[in-house]
């Protein structure tokens, strides 16, 4: 057992001018408080002479006791006076708040082992709480409150929240105990401790177990060997009757690779004195040499054994004298090595910093990191980290880290704006709501907000993974094997050419994946059903989808096959000239700009034609409508409507027809048309197999939940905006085809009129919303409906004869007022005088569809406003 002196602390701190006893006492130590000095007065045990104001060095300690003891390097003395003159910082009451083993809720009520507590005033800082807190082991809750604190989670799964001020905060152990070698010395002060990575003993002549002895603040094998003539007997020495010496045996918990140790009385020009040194690996020797004094006469040296490999035990002994008289002693003063990196254990840690400019570390462990408002840096260290970001986080910096299972998530999904994503490389880049702007880096993984967001990941060329959310989104990514899951919301995915395997889920919303590539790699996408499939680009790399309702190919030579698919299929080709294949449901396809060969199917299917593309319908009722892109030259169109299943093909010029240059070459039994056509940009039109043909202006745009709609377009389930009960299905499409002459005529009413945003074309019976200042006078109600035909005012509504017109019915659950290029009006009423204009197979249709109707219109119900006369409308009108 060391001995010590112990040392008077006046204010539980350890400072210069502390008195410490003059004589000696046996202690325990807990920890070396590290190095200093004394000065002292009194008698020297070595002569026994007396000396005054004497300044010597030595090592501090806290003892098992929780007293302090001071041991000097080089005068012992066994009575006197002493004090403190150069001391390492120590204080009972230091302002650090240490917790237990437990799980302990730390707060400002929470008092330590030292009457340490959170912002209490005892800690740094002008007010005195910028507090450190250990939380130690077990699963911890911290609050350190306010001012700039330090908190170390320590082992456990700890949730912590600094407060306000800035911050700094660790998941785990303390910021570097674990990042780093820690230096071991050992002293007489500590030479017994057995947890600090060593364990010392002492053996006497022969091997057997010998006992550790002190002196002068060095420490050796205590028993005389009999040739010795130092007179100490604290020595390690050599016996020269059996030609061996004690040997002290500091033995290492891990294996270091360098070590150093420092000796005094050793004597080698004086008395020839040599030491010895020997190292070994499990048992094994690795190295050994000899030592003598570093300086001649000092007596004293030191010694350094590195570059000799790995080993765990250091053995110290002494040799013959080499003038052959005598055994050689010596003590050792200390010895020094480095314990090699230990990686901390990893816990699951909640860490929070709160107001201010914090500063986060998660370390080890599954962790959750939220840096609250401020300007703060994250930095989650090893493992699956989550970085959760909230309202006003001000500027902050996020590093995921690399090490463990990595897969670092940062989580927008508090934030009430949508946010702005762009890389700047893999796992890198910026994110910003407008107001703050965060930085990461080393993220695999996102979930963004439920509002709108834009992600721009061309820069990530790794396996990342997006979660959108809610709220109408943007993502392009291109170049990695990247997983997007869309949430709800109407979504827009971009993906572009990529070696990788990339996974979209569309979810909930109408969801619309777009193939891009700056390359000439085209796509091919096949469909397992119409929201479902798979992808391949041209060379390598491709992907797997779900959940997609609209598909835009890129601008290269593209194919689309949905002929797997029973759904509807929405598809635009853009550029290049791609091949287009529908399934058996209701299709949209576009082939769009390039000469594109589209085949829709079974199914009642939208087909969008422009130069040079080849279309035909397959089985059911098709539309074909010409568009114009915009396309040089004038190559041909060639359409064929196809004859299988409920046929009744239309064909749409949608005012591009020129005047007198339709040409019907032949009509069969059954009204099957075939012929050519030129457009007004000298496109040439080829059809055969076509029933209906139209030759007015584009279609009355509806609106709908995806906006606004062509009302030839619609289909039966689509969802149109009703003015008294929101979006409801249609339930029933309808078209009726007639000559556009006398009483058949459309009605034209003009933009602007009763709120249409363009000029909207109706039948004459077709009734429209009228509210004025008399409609509740003239009939006690403030909006009717009133037939189009007697609203004729030969101004901003006319009647429009000439060629023929197709007229389209609409039919929901009940009548409703639907919006016509945003003008009110109604839904298709099946009353006695509507059912008598429908055509045999429009009639045949609708019975179809409403068995219910037939024989016994009044089911329906009643209409959804009052519906004026020819008389009563004038009277409106007046």
């Amino acid at each position: 057992m060391p001995q010590g002196y112990l040392v008077k602390l006046v204010d539980g701190s350890l400072d210069s001018g502390d008195a410490i006893s003059g004589s000696s006492s046996s202690f325990t130590s807990d920890s070396n408080l590290g190095t200093g000095s004394w000065n002292w007065s009194g008698v020297y045990a070595g002569n026994g002479s007396s000396y005054a104001n004497i300044t010597d060095t030595g090592s501090y300690h806290l003892g098992t006791d929780d007293n302090v003891y001071f041991v000097p390097d080089n005068w012992d003395i066994t009575s006197g006076s002493a004090s403190a003159t150069d001391t390492p910082d120590f204080s009972f009451f230091d302002g650090a708040i240490d917790g237990t083993d437990g799980a302990d809720a730390i707060d400002s009520s929470f008092v330590d082992s030292d009457g340490d507590q959170v912002d209490n005033g005892n800690g740094a800082g002008s007010g005195g709480n910028d507090d450190v807190v250990q939380a130690g082991a077990g699963d911890d809750k911290v609050s350190s409150g306010s001012g700039n604190d330090t908190v170390y989670g320590g082992a456990g799964e700890d949730k912590i929240d600094g407060g306000s001020g800035n911050d700094l905060i660790y998941g785990d152990s303390s910021s570097d105990s674990n990042l780093t070698e820690t230096t071991v010395r050992i002293t007489s002060g500590n030479v017994t401790e057995t947890g600090n990575g060593y364990t010392v003993e002492a053996q006497a002549v022969g091997g057997g177990a010998g006992s550790l002895d002190y002196y002068g603040g060095a420490f050796g094998v205590a028993g005389a060997v009999s040739d010795s003539d130092s007179g100490v007997t604290a020595q390690i020495g050599y016996d020269m009757a059996s030609g061996e010496s004690e040997a002290l045996l500091v033995n290492l918990d891990a294996p270091v690779e360098e070590i150093s140790f420092g000796v005094q009385h050793l004597y080698t020009s004086a008395f020839a004195e040599v030491g010895h040194w020997a190292v070994y690996s499990e048992g094994s020797l690795v190295a050994e040499g000899d030592f003598t004094e570093d300086g001649q006469g000092s007596g004293t040296a030191t010694i350094s054994v590195s570059g000799v490999g790995e080993f765990d035990q250091l053995v110290l002994s002494a040799k013959m004298q080499t003038d052959m008289t005598d055994g050689s002693d010596f003590m050792v003063t200390n010895v020094e090595f480095s314990l090699p990196v230990v990686e901390a254990e990893a816990y699951d840690d909640q860490l929070r910093g709160g107001e201010g400019d914090d500063t986060i570390f998660g370390e080890g462990g599954d962790d959750t990191l939220e840096g609250g408002t401020g300007d703060d840096s994250l930095l989650g260290g090893d493992d699956a980290d989550t970085f959760v970001v909230q309202d006003g986080f001000g500027t902050d910096t996020v590093t995921g880290g690399e090490g463990g299972t990595d897969s670092d998530t940062l989580d927008f999904s508090a934030l009430g704006d949508g946010v702005t994503v762009t890389y700047s490389g893999d796992e890198a880049g910026k994110a910003t709501d407008g107001t703050d702007t965060l930085s990461f880096s080393e993220i695999e993984r996102m979930i963004l907000t439920d509002q709108a967001d834009s992600v721009d990941a061309q820069a990530d060329s790794g396996a990342s993974y997006f979660d959108l959310g809610e709220g109408n989104d943007t993502i392009r990514v291109d170049g990695g094997s990247d997983t997007i899951e869309a949430g709800g919301g109407n979504d827009n995915i971009n993906v572009g050419y990529s070696d990788g395997t990339t996974s979209i889920v569309g979810g909930t919303g109408r969801d619309t994946v777009r193939f891009h590539d700056e390359t000439t790699e085209g796509v091919d996408v096949k469909l397992t059903s119409a929201d479902a499939g798979s992808y391949d680009w041209e060379t390598a790399g491709g992907g797997s989808f779900s959940d997609i309702e609209k598909y835009g190919l890129s601008d290269q030579d593209d194919v689309l096959d949905g002929s797997a698919a029973t759904g509807s299929i929405d598809v635009s080709g853009y550029a290049g000239d791609d091949l287009l294949i529908g399934g058996s449901g209701h299709d949209i396809m576009d082939g769009d700009a390039g000469a594109d060969t589209i085949v829709g199917g079974a199914g009642q299917d939208r087909i969008r034609v422009s130069e040079g593309d080849s279309a035909t319908g397959g089985d059911d009722q098709d539309m074909f409508f010409i568009t114009d892109k915009g396309e040089a030259g004038s190559a041909t169109i060639s359409i064929d409507g196809s004859e299988g299943g409920e046929d009744w093909d239309t064909l749409d010029f949608n005012g591009l027809l020129a005047p007198g240059s339709l040409s019907i070459t032949s009509v069969s039994d059954d009204g099957t048309k075939s012929g050519t056509a030129t457009l007004t940009d000298g496109s040439q039109v080829e059809f055969k197999n076509i029933e209906s043909i139209i030759c007015f202006a584009a279609g009355t745009q509806i609106s709908t939940i995806s906006g606004s709609v062509p009302v030839e377009e619609l289909l039966q389930g689509d969802l149109v905006l009703t003015r008294d009960n929101g979006f409801q299905p249609v339930r029933w499409v309808g078209k009726t085809t007639v000559p556009a002459m006398g009483d058949w005529a459309p009605i034209r009413i003009a933009a602007g009129t009763f709120g249409c945003s363009r000029d909207l074309l109706v039948s004459p019976q077709h009734r429209m919303l009228l509210s004025a200042p008399a409609t509740r006078l003239l009939f006690d109600t403030s909006e009717v409906l009133a037939p189009a035909h007697h609203l004729i005012n030969d101004h901003n509504i006319r009647r429009q004869p000439g060629g023929s017109v197709t007229y389209v019915h609409l039919l929901l659950d009940q009548h409703e007022i639907i919006y016509a290029e945003d003008c009110p009006t109604e839904s298709f009423f099946p009353g006695d005088q509507a059912l008598e204009a429908l055509g045999p197979a429009a009639l045949f249709s609708l019975f179809d569809c409403m068995p219910e109707l037939r024989g016994h219109p009044e089911s329906f119900g009643s209409t959804a406003r009052y519906c004026l006369t020819g008389r009563e409308t004038l009277a409106l009108m007046a």
